[in-house]
């Protein structure tokens, strides 16, 4: 094996944090945020099979399906900007370059992707 020197390693960092030590207001975010879109996605599937018993056909239109994705969408994209202003200033601060596939991105473009990856 080859010896890695410091002129080999990368001058980015991974994105990966630890929530609950770096900012645990993030942390909270992110637990509200995945709590919602569960409860969202428990309370449809149990919807539906409620309402197949009971003979309701409006459970099987797909607009009930879209709007309670939106609802999940919407609310989890909110969680993700409100935890990131919490981790955003100290994240910067240890990461030099904002990449995305080798390629250096300007800050609101970078931001715009990682929230999108939400999706």
């Amino acid at each position: 094996r080859r010896p890695i020197h410091a002129s080999t390693i990368s001058e980015t960092l991974p994105y990966a944090m630890d929530l609950d030590w770096f900012a645990p207001e993030a942390y909270l975010w992110t637990l509200k945020s995945t709590g919602f879109v569960w409860t969202c996605a428990v309370l449809t599937v149990l919807l539906r099979w409620l309402g197949s018993a009971l003979g309701w056909d409006w459970v099987d239109n797909p607009v009930v399906c879209v709007v309670t994705t939106g609802i999940a969408s919407a609310y989890a994209l909110h969680a993700d900007v409100s935890a990131m202003k919490w981790c955003i200033v100290p994240w910067l601060q240890k990461v030099r370059k904002l990449a995305i596939m080798g390629r250096t991105l300007p800050f609101k473009c970078f931001l715009t992707v990682q929230l999108m990856s939400t999706f």
